[in-house]
């Protein structure tokens, strides 16, 4: 892989704040290898790969815009995303849900945050060469993410103000203004469940539109 050319796709990218499909169809362009990334709650974020798509997560994915509940639980999604946010990097995946179908997936984060999975199906390519690029294509979608995405933002108003009590001046009123009382306040605790299943539940129960914010306040809790 030609990873002087991997790097200048992404920089201009960056640079351009382009949108995450536009970077990922270049990142496709140049690696000649499909892309996906998702959000915490499998709402599709950007794709590139020729459709119908050979793999049919991938696919089901891409054609309704999200994976459903059943598709993630039955297919047990959130065993291999915990794997990648424990490892902050990229793992390459053969087995189980995609064995046959080689892929470098890993946790896109803005600091310590996890908010988005992204992958590279493998195909002809070096593992370790895919897993770099992958891991590179993270921190470029992260950068961009944190740029144009409000919903990213949410989670760090969530915390100001539920958890840190700092929330105030122009900030304050810009949320009384969008979220109005009354208000309820609820914390989920968890025992046997990681990181990406706190933010699964958050993603779902805070989707855009539904009035809620929430954020992940230690390992095994979510407010």
């Amino acid at each position: 892989m030609d990873f002087d050319k991997l790097n200048s796709v992404l920089l201009d990218a960056v640079l351009r704040r382009v949108g995450l499909n536009e970077l990922y169809a270049g990142v496709s362009a140049c690696t000649g290898l499909p892309l996906i990334c998702f959000d915490t709650s499998f709402r599709l974020v950007a794709h590139a790969f020729k459709r119908p798509f050979y793999f049919n997560h991938w696919e089901d994915i891409a054609q309704h815009g999200g994976a459903d509940e059943d598709a993630v639980l039955g297919n047990n999604y959130l065993v291999d995303q915990e794997k990648m946010y424990k490892n902050r990097k990229s793992l390459c995946f053969d087995s189980g849900n995609s064995s046959g179908y080689p892929q470098a997936c890993g946790p896109v984060l803005i600091g310590d945050r996890l908010v988005a999975y992204c992958g590279i199906m493998i195909e002809d390519c070096d593992v370790e060469d895919a897993l770099r690029a992958n891991d590179l294509l993270a921190e470029a979608t992260a950068v961009l993410l944190r740029e144009t995405s409000l919903d990213v933002g949410q989670p760090e108003l969530a915390e100001k103000l539920l958890i840190e009590n700092e929330l105030g001046g122009e900030a304050a009123r810009k949320f009384a203004s969008a979220f109005p009382p009354p208000y309820a306040f609820i914390m989920i605790s968890v025992q046997d469940s990681g990181v990406s299943t706190l933010e699964y539940i958050r993603g779902i129960l805070c989707a855009p539109g539904k009035q809620r914010i929430g954020c992940r306040g230690a390992e095994k809790q979510l407010y």
